[in-house]
């Protein structure tokens, strides 16, 4: 048995990668891999949840080998579905978004700073199991937008885009201290990288590389890009924004005004940009280029 994890990062297609191998299951089981995902929802959702709170400041941490007896029950319902390898996708298992609870205090949001502990706890129990972590990296530069996009199209900020770039700690930017903290949770993995960029060459190359990194064939996978997610555009960005400053301050989510907005079309030409300071932040970054393997 082998242990093949899928750790993201955010906004890196991991719903496009999610969808197809959930929509390609049987063809999984066929090639003798357990998709936990698909198999055991249920194991997903506990992962999760444990990991919301560890990270929460206002709830009692779990214990820390508290998924011990869970990922024990994944391993013996893939034995007795006879795979030999168990896939599971999850990119939260970093750790949350960086846009998620900011610190108020000027501190700066951090990138994953609790990558080792949330892993320590996700791959409790496996440190017997041959394990492969594959991990896509995407260059700051375009990261940064679609994070901001993504906070506001959950109204989870009502800054503009140059106030939420001041509540970044840039010198956190680094995959290479990323990879140092995975290797401490898991030092028996191989982890892989992958990089983001491959996704330009369309949805069937990127999920051929991602399949060739967990060591699947790609002969007979179904390939569907319906799962695929735009950021939204500067005009959009903006009226998402004064939602967000509603909820803000009467604690309602306007769901109607929000999916109104969320069904246009982005428009290409008002993609959200960056201010100049951060481009030149970003360049004294230490890692701010992802190298593929």
């Amino acid at each position: 048995m082998r242990l093949v994890f899928h750790l993201g990062v955010h906004k890196t297609a991991s719903t496009l990668i999610q969808k197809n191998l959930a929509d390609n299951v049987d063809w999984l089981r066929g090639q003798g891999v357990y998709y936990v995902n698909s198999e055991l929802p249920q194991a997903i959702i506990r992962q999760r949840e444990h990991l919301r709170r560890f990270q929460s400041p206002t709830r009692e941490a779990p214990p820390a080998d508290g998924l011990r007896k869970l990922n024990r029950r994944i391993l013996r319902e893939a034995a007795f579905k006879n795979a030999h390898t168990i896939l599971i996708s999850e990119e939260n298992r970093l750790g949350a978004p960086i846009y998620h609870r900011m610190p108020e205090d000027g501190s700066g949001a951090a990138f994953y700073p609790k990558a080792t502990e949330c892993l320590t706890r996700t791959l409790a129990g496996f440190a017997d199991t041959p394990t492969t972590l594959i991990m896509v990296e995407r260059d700051f530069p375009s990261l940064l937008p679609s994070l901001y996009s993504e906070a506001l199209t959950n109204l989870e900020t009502t800054d503009d885009i140059d106030a939420f770039c001041r509540r970044i700690d840039f010198g956190s930017l680094d995959y290479e201290a990323l990879r140092d903290r995975i290797d401490q949770a898991a030092p028996w993995a191989d982890l892989r990288r992958m990089d983001f960029a491959q996704i330009k060459g369309g949805a069937g190359a990127y999920l051929s590389k991602f399949l060739a990194l967990a060591g699947v064939p790609t002969k007979g996978f179904s390939v569907s890009t319906d799962s695929a997610r735009n950021s939204v555009d500067r005009d959009q960005a903006e009226a998402l924004r004064k939602l967000a400053e509603v909820r803000a301050k009467t604690g309602d989510t306007p769901r109607a005004e929000r999916l109104e907005i969320l069904r246009k079309q982005a428009d290409p030409d008002r993609r959200i940009r960056l201010p100049d300071w951060v481009a030149d932040a970003l360049a004294q970054t230490v890692d701010a280029a992802p190298v593929s393997d």
